[in-house]
């Protein structure tokens, strides 16, 4: 029985932990169909590093962005189909990983 609760703790642990990095970057609005903002609710001093790919990992474009700056991205110039879409956001050290959905 102990080893179950000990078993349960820490895969309850592990769950929180493994949530907590993502919830630092909002990709909005999703599913999205002409724009896409991205928020970094604990932005650092550093340049921000957008890199669009579709779901297989084939880059299709890279932005980039001073630190502070508000991050919007016009979806209509990178002629994209509806489809699931990935956002590697990168500042400094830290690296997030979103999908996005485009449905036009």
């Amino acid at each position: 029985m102990k080893k179950l609760i000990f078993i349960l703790t820490m895969a309850l642990g592990l769950g929180l932990s493994a949530q907590t990095p993502t919830d630092k970057v909002s990709l909005y609005p999703n599913p999205a169909s002409t724009s896409v903002n991205v928020l970094i609710n604990e932005p650092s001093q550093k340049d921000v590093v957008v890199t669009v790919s579709d779901i297989l990992g084939n880059k299709i474009e890279t932005f980039k962005f001073k630190s502070g700056e508000a991050i919007h991205i016009d979806l209509s110039t990178l002629n994209l189909r509806n489809g699931m879409y990935l956002f590697k956001i990168e500042s400094g050290d830290d690296v997030w990983l979103k999908r996005l959905v485009v449905k036009l």
